[in-house]
């Protein structure tokens, strides 16, 4: 079969896919008009129309969570990795962040949002996501070009087999003038529908009915592209063994909520409207020559109705309509099933006065992590997928050329370093988690924490590193215990006269730095010639233990005190010496 002939084969199956998948997609477009907030159309004529901006609210709310939400990417080691292999998974980590940072900064320049931002919104409109991701040096080019471009599923035609997507597809419309720059193609029209195609093996580009770039080997060995969706419900078919479930995965935001909000417009439409009619204050007029006239509704416009009687002429005002009885509680039951399907108003939305007790606080946290979870999961799942990609991409595609790649760490530090494809290992483990931002009682967590790691005597009930893990939900326990090392050294008395020492010597007093040194020089020794004690008053202090001194050695250099570093290092030494002498 020549590649012409496999176009018609392509949008044959691409075709029968989208049709497999009508009521999921028309799921989708329902969804996206709750986002539109389109408005409210009442069957009953000249009727008010109530449209709830409730989804949207919901949609941000989930959203803006989704963004602030503690994103960590590491490269998890094993108990006998090496010191070499941890500086090698450190590496790896950077290269992974520059290769985000960069991904960001095209998509910016095609006027896009950024990855993150993107996959936020398919994940919460959607309930599904996907993205396609290539990593490359373009020919004559030597910087490496990260290509992740995001996906609309609802765009999208694929066949998952047991190893995997067997073949994928993307179709989208392209202006002519695109269509020149990117495949120096003349096209007839406005637009024109394009295919980008992907199997295991090749890709290739339709434009409309004609190849624009021919099937060609991409050499990375499967079909580069993720797609997913949001939640734990499993592909599963219905007794009749015929109608399939696709339509009811990957779920919204709104997947619980979406049959409310008609029926909370509607009612609201009809408490607009009774309040609208209470305004006029009609009249009506009986008398015994009246003639009945309803020429307009009497609750719109101030009317005078004119009724004939056989008793003595009266006037009285029209009574006022009134809300049934059952109505509230139709209204309470929307609203409660709505907050039950949602956030729970008005805590999540900083509609409280006053602190929140600990345990509210954890009921609070409990009901919107449930909302959350779905997503933050699906986003670890992008993310991890992402990652590995990256390097298993570059290894195996990176024409042995080394990259610079720059970018912000997970602390936020900045860093600009060169990787080559052979400093990368395919076979590392990729550990990312999404952690929300939920609301948390702080100071009974460092309590709990302080109780669990105090010694009663037989030994703490929990060690520290657990403690900073498990109760206060450190994001990176291990580099909060460097922290904590590098200030403890930063504390200890030859580091703090060098710590002076260095700052009377730039401004310009050198013989004061002298004078400060000189007081953290060992005392000379006792009477007689003999030493005195070791810790004793007078005395040199005891040794420090080699794994702090290593600790805050390493801690003040990687804090950028390189100077601090080598002063500790030669005040230890000094002091070692000497004692050693004595």
């Amino acid at each position: 079969m020549t590649t012409e002939d496999r176009i018609p084969e392509i949008l044959a199956k691409i075709l029968v896919h989208q049709n497999s998948n009508d009521e999921l997609f028309e799921r989708m477009e329902s969804d996206f008009d709750l986002l539109a907030l389109t408005p409210f159309e009442p069957e009953e004529q000249d009727l008010n129309a109530y449209t709830s901006p409730a989804p949207l609210n919901y949609f941000n709310k989930i959203v803006d969570g989704l963004s602030r939400a503690q994103l960590t990417i590491q490269i998890k080691q094993g108990s006998e990795a090496t010191e070499e292999d941890r500086r090698a998974a450190s590496l790896g980590e950077q290269f992974i962040f520059g290769g985000l940072h960069a991904i960001d900064r095209r998509l910016g320049n095609m006027g896009e949002p950024p990855l993150r931002d993107q996959m936020n919104f398919h994940v919460a409109a959607r309930g599904w996501y996907a993205v396609r991701g290539l990593v490359y040096t373009p020919e004559g080019k030597d910087q490496l070009v990260f290509d992740f471009m995001p996906w609309d599923v609802m765009h999208m035609a694929w066949e998952v087999g047991p190893n995997g997507l067997i073949w994928a597809a993307y179709q989208y419309e392209m202006t002519a003038s695109q269509a020149k720059d990117a495949y120096d193609e003349e096209i007839n029209g406005e637009t024109v529908t394009v295919t980008d195609y992907w199997d295991t093996e090749q890709n290739g580009v339709i434009i409309k009915d004609h190849w624009g770039k021919g099937l060609t080997d991409h050499n990375i060995g499967h079909v580069p592209v993720l797609v997913g969706k949001v939640g734990s419900m499993p592909s599963i078919i219905r007794r009749d063994n015929v109608e399939t479930t696709t339509h009811l995965q990957g779920e919204s935001v709104w997947g619980a909520s979406r049959g409310i909000y008609e029926h909370k417009n509607r009612y609201t439409s009809w408490i607009m409207d009774l309040a609208k009619n209470a305004v006029a204050g009609s009249i009506i007029h009986e008398s015994t020559s009246g003639t009945k006239k309803l020429a307009n509704n009497p609750y719109l416009t101030y009317t005078e109705i004119q009724l004939s009687t056989s008793e003595e002429e009266r006037i009285y005002p029209l009574e006022l309509p009134k809300m049934p009885a059952e109505f509230n509680a139709v209204i309470n039951l929307v609203d409660s099933d709505e907050q039950q399907a949602t956030l729970p108003a008005p805590l999540a939305y900083g509609g409280i006065e006053g602190e929140l007790s600990g345990r509210a606080i954890e009921y609070l946290s409990e009901a919107t992590r449930s909302q959350y979870s779905p997503r933050t999961e699906a986003m670890a799942r992008i993310y991890t997928w992402i990652s590995e990609e990256m390097i298993a991409q570059f290894k195996k595609k990176g024409q042995r050329k080394p990259a610079k790649v720059s970018g912000y760490t997970g602390e936020g530090e900045f860093f600009q370093v060169t990787v080559k494809p052979g400093d990368v290992d395919a076979g590392w483990f990729v550990a990312v988690s999404v952690e929300p931002r939920l609301p948390r009682d702080r100071e009974q967590e460092l309590r709990s924490a302080q109780i669990a790691t105090a010694d009663t005597g037989s030994g703490p009930i929990m060690s520290m590193a657990t403690a900073r893990e498990e109760l206060v939900h450190l994001r990176d326990p291990d580099a909060e215990a460097d922290k904590i090392l590098v200030e403890t050294g930063e504390r200890l008395e030859p580091i703090q006269i060098a710590n002076i020492a260095a700052a009377l010597d730039d401004r310009g007093k050198p013989e004061l730095a002298e004078q400060v040194r000189a007081l953290g020089a060992p005392s000379p020794a006792g009477a007689g010639g003999a030493p005195p004690p070791s810790g004793a008053e007078g005395g040199p202090p005891p040794p420090l233990p080699p794994e702090l001194i290593e600790a805050v050695v390493q801690g003040l250099v990687e804090s950028g005190q390189q100077e601090l570093a080598q002063a500790f290092v030669g005040v230890i030494q000094q002091s070692m010496g000497e004692q050693g002498a004595m």
